[in-house]
């Protein structure tokens, strides 16, 4: 049973740890300062969000049993991340916990799907698994 569903829990394992890390501030967890990535915080938006539309495509797929996945809902799933993300985003405004906004976080956010979207159409026309 599992087996069969793991895509589909994998995503939505993955949509709670990206909203849990985007909207609880972490101030308390120290990282050693000699250490820096510039912008890591945007590389860890668009790898999120590429994750995102790779497992729901999998996840998809998964579900449809071989069944060849219109373009449409590639574009639907890429469409959902980025609203998702932006939502996040806002949200961030309105929860009590420190955290902030940023319109250059969302745009990480969309790369990162649009990547996401991309390598997914690439391997489902590949496989034969796209239409």
């Amino acid at each position: 049973m599992l087996k069969r569903h793991r895509y589909t829990l994998l995503f939505i394992g993955w949509v709670i740890l990206i909203t849990s890390l985007s909207l609880f501030s972490f101030d308390d967890f120290e990282i050693d300062e000699g250490w820096s990535v510039p912008h890591a915080d945007k590389i860890m938006h668009f790898i999120f969000y590429f994750v995102f539309v790779v497992l729901a495509m999998l996840a998809l797929q998964q579900r449809k049993k071989g069944q060849p996945i219109a373009t449409k809902s590639l574009f639907t799933v890429f469409l959902a991340a980025v609203i998702y993300g932006a939502l996040i985003e806002f949200m961030q405004h309105l929860m009590p916990f420190g955290r902030m906004g940023d319109l250059w976080d969302v745009l990480a956010n969309t790369v990162g799907a649009l990547f996401g979207a991309l390598l997914t159409k690439s391997y489902l026309s590949l496989s034969g698994v796209s239409k």
